[in-house]
């Protein structure tokens, strides 16, 4: 038998003793989100040739957002739920770090005619895809 020399640490030892209760009931087991059900996968292109080096996103505002990195060759496959998305493909981060320069400025990243602007964002994006059970293919090609 435990016994307390006051009610503050009595209290203390009974709340958490409550605590760790009521976490082992929570089932543990169970998953956050939305299941993983679908697999997604093709090839980015513009003027007919792939997209490289830049990511898509397929993005819900109730389901989340999914994606992954183009190859050389535009293509690309990742896990999702099953929902409408918006796409949007947006370059990657540099590969070589960007420096300041001697009068104190930093470059800008090398413009990319590939990915138009109205990509690179879920707001101005128009392409959409309803991604079902299973395996899914979505082709994009990128038009300005």
């Amino acid at each position: 038998m435990i016994r307390f020399t006051n009610s503050r640490t009595a209290a203390l030892a009974m709340t958490t003793i409550f605590a760790f209760v009521l976490t082992g009931c929570s089932g543990g087991s169970e998953s956050v989100g939305p299941e993983i059900n679908a697999k997604v996968s093709g090839k980015v292109t513009h003027a007919g040739q792939p997209v490289s080096s830049a990511i898509i996103s397929f993005q819900s505002d109730s389901l989340g957002t999914y994606g992954g990195p183009l190859g050389d060759d535009g293509s690309y496959s990742f896990d999702a739920t099953v929902g409408d998305f918006k796409v949007t493909v947006s370059p990657s981060a540099p590969s070589t770090p960007m420096t300041m320069s001697d009068d104190g400025k930093i470059p800008e990243p090398p413009k990319r005619d590939d990915i138009p602007q109205k990509y690179r964002s879920a707001g101005s994006s128009d392409a959409t895809a309803t991604i079902t059970e299973g395996q899914n293919t979505f082709d994009l090609e990128l038009k300005k």
